[in-house]
Parts: C-alpha cells; sequence; structure tokens
C-alpha cells in the first residue's frame, strides 16, 4: 500500500517561485531602462523601482503574521478579494493601452476584436486544466501547463524566425516609426 504524501513536492515551488523572478527582472531592469530611456531622471526611477521591490524588504515579516494571525480560509479569501481588484486594475490598464493604441474610428469593434482575442487563451487554459485534473491529477495539471506555455514559446519563436521578423527595416521600406510608450497622458 502507497504511503500518504504529506508535504510538497520541492519541484513544485519551482513553478511557483518562477513568475515571480520574472517579475522582479522587469522592475529591477527592465522598468528602470524603460523609465529612464523615456526621459524620467535617475532619482524618480530609483524611487519608482525602490518602491517596487519594497514588498520584498519586509517579506520575511509577513510569514509570521500570516502563519500566526488569521485562519487559511480567511487569508484565501483576503487574497482572491486582493487578486479580483488587481485584475480589474490590469484590465482597466489594458483598456486604456488599447484604446490609446487604435486611435479614432471603429474603436469599438477593434476593442471587442482585442479583448475577444486576449480571452482565447484564458478559456482554452481553463479547459486544459480542468481536463488534466480530471483525467490524471494535479502534478500532470503543472507538469502540462508548463509544457504547453514552452510548446507555444517555441511555435512563436519558430514563428518568427521563419518570416524574419527581427530583421531591420530597409530605407526601401519607407520610413519607420518609432512606437513610443509614455505613462504620462499625451493629450493633457
Amino acid at each position: 500500500m502507497r504511503k500518504q504524501q504529506t508535504d510538497s513536492n520541492p519541484f513544485i515551488f519551482f513553478f511557483l517561485v518562477f513568475p515571480f523572478g520574472i517579475s522582479t527582472g522587469f522592475a529591477t531592469v527592465t522598468l528602470p531602462f524603460l523609465l529612464i530611456e523615456h526621459g524620467y531622471s535617475v532619482s524618480t526611477t530609483a524611487m519608482i523601482t525602490s518602491f517596487g521591490n519594497s514588498a520584498n524588504i519586509i517579506r520575511f515579516l509577513w510569514a509570521p503574521i500570516t502563519d500566526l494571525t488569521l485562519s487559511l480560509h480567511k487569508w484565501y479569501l483576503i487574497g482572491v478579494l486582493f487578486y479580483a481588484f488587481m485584475m480589474g486594475f490590469a484590465n482597466a490598464s489594458f483598456s486604456a493601452v488599447v484604446l490609446h493604441a487604435i486611435g479614432k474610428g471603429l474603436v469599438s469593434t477593434k476593442y471587442a476584436l482585442l479583448t475577444s482575442i486576449s480571452n482565447v487563451a484564458s478559456v482554452y487554459m481553463t479547459t486544459f486544466d480542468g481536463w488534466m485534473h480530471d483525467s490524471y491529477n494535479i502534478k500532470a495539471l503543472l507538469v502540462g501547463e508548463t509544457v504547453l506555455g514552452l510548446g507555444v514559446v517555441a511555435v512563436s519563436v519558430l514563428i518568427l524566425y521563419l518570416f524574419k521578423f527581427d530583421k531591420p527595416a530597409q530605407a526601401s521600406d519607407g520610413p519607420v516609426e518609432r512606437i513610443k510608450f509614455s505613462i504620462r497622458n499625451p493629450h493633457p
């Protein structure tokens, strides 16, 4: 008879911590580069970057607080509500960027099309996750999601390689306009 496993496999934590590493890399490398590239002072960039990393500095204080205060169910409820709030915030930010990018003319049609396309992955991943969980187990779900994600990245890189999207524009291609990312409102 197989012994009941009471603790998690440490390898599972790799998948839980990996996105944290990506977001930390964005906040400490990419974001400061973009801010300085778009004219922000070094002191403002440093302030924004330090604010983004301040949660990590006091993380060692959070663990005892979460372990010793509320029950698991209450922390779960707080986490779900915070996640819902942040997803709403992210969706509003996405909407603002999309509406700014598509400009005038058939705005609602373009916006509906872009938001619909962005939800396709959520629908199929939810279906895939449910199928993997019901057909196999939670470990197979994590492995399946990882393999599927890596497969999508590989296919995307292959498409970029085959169609040579990385080649620089030639003078005969006409004027090339640089896309500018601005955090400030361009139309005050």
